[in-house]
């Protein structure tokens, strides 16, 4: 991390800036410094091509779903899903924001209104596309953890974890809440198993840093 702050401010005219920046702002986040994250990621919008101005808004949203800023997060999402250019790049994007449109929409109470915008995604989109997916089967995961419906929330993080573990973030975050689960559905050494995979697999991660 040191190296990479060093080499960004020795660098500052490098091509490879928008690149670094967001790394450095996605570290940032892992080891819970999410001031320096808002910093780097605000850099990706002086860039000129609107996909590198669409990933830093991106993970601006995502930084304030990080600190339960819901409804800033959700003025960020929407105002990327609405963007007007349609390169394949920002197409994929927006279908992300959409997904965290749904994040943001169980976080104020719907989480039901939310399941039937992911299913529509699901639909909508190929799964061959494995950290998307990861994506909508977590923010699945989560409605039906607000709604109260343990097995269900269960099977969505289990295909993360069996079916798109492409996506290192997602499947941190897929196997701390297997890791909640389990037990809660009568199984606790596949919560303990989960777990070790979790802390094994993601020591970094800030999801192996919760309890």
């Amino acid at each position: 991390y040191r190296g990479l702050l060093a080499l960004a401010g020795k660098n500052g005219t490098t091509h490879h800036l928008f690149a670094l920046s967001e790394l450095l702002g996605e570290l940032s986040l892992a080891i819970g410094q999410p001031d320096k994250a808002v910093r780097f990621f605000n850099m990706l919008g002086n860039a000129v091509d609107p996909e590198t101005k669409g990933r830093g808004l991106y993970k601006l949203a995502q930084v304030d779903l990080a600190q339960d800023k819901v409804a800033e997060a959700k003025a960020k999402f929407g105002k990327l899903a609405a963007a007007s250019s349609n390169t394949p790049e920002l197409i994929r994007l927006k279908t992300f924001a959409e997904v965290g449109l749904a994040e943001c929409q169980t976080l104020e109470g719907d989480a039901q209104g939310a399941l039937n915008m992911l299913e529509a995604l699901v639909l909508k989109n190929d799964s061959s596309d494995h950290e998307l997916f990861a994506a909508i089967k977590n923010a699945q995961g989560a409605s039906y953890q607000a709604l109260d419906q343990p097995q269900k929330a269960l099977l969505r993080y289990l295909q993360t974890d069996l079916l798109f573990f492409t996506s290192p973030e997602a499947h941190a975050e897929a196997l701390h809440h297997l890791s909640q689960l389990w037990p809660v559905v009568g199984d606790p050494a596949r919560g303990a198993e989960a777990r070790s995979r979790l802390v094994s697999l993601y020591a970094s991660s800030t999801w192996a840093n919760q309890p």
